[in-house]
């Protein structure tokens, strides 16, 4: 089992290194010979639509560690098996 957390799309800027493009990734996953699950708050095409999702509830925050940033976000979990 792979376990991936990559930076969320639109949020790569909270990382002080991300140059990942979500396509390549996406694609790189669907070539894996495991299994895989990986989290992401918004999710980048082709993994809505292939995979299983399992949404979280609104419990968790991301911020960039300034007081008072945190934002509400829902996480995601995606997975190629049941």
């Amino acid at each position: 089992m792979f376990y991936c957390d990559p930076p969320y799309v639109g949020k790569e800027g909270y990382y002080p290194v991300s140059d990942i493009e979500h396509s390549e990734f996406v694609s790189a996953l669907g070539e894996l010979e495991g299994d895989w699950l990986v989290s992401y708050a918004e999710l980048p095409g082709g993994l809505r639509e292939e995979y299983r999702v399992v949404g979280r509830g609104e419990k968790n925050f991301m911020g960039n560690g300034k007081s008072g940033s945190a934002k509400r976000t829902r996480e995601h979990l995606v997975m190629n098996v049941e």
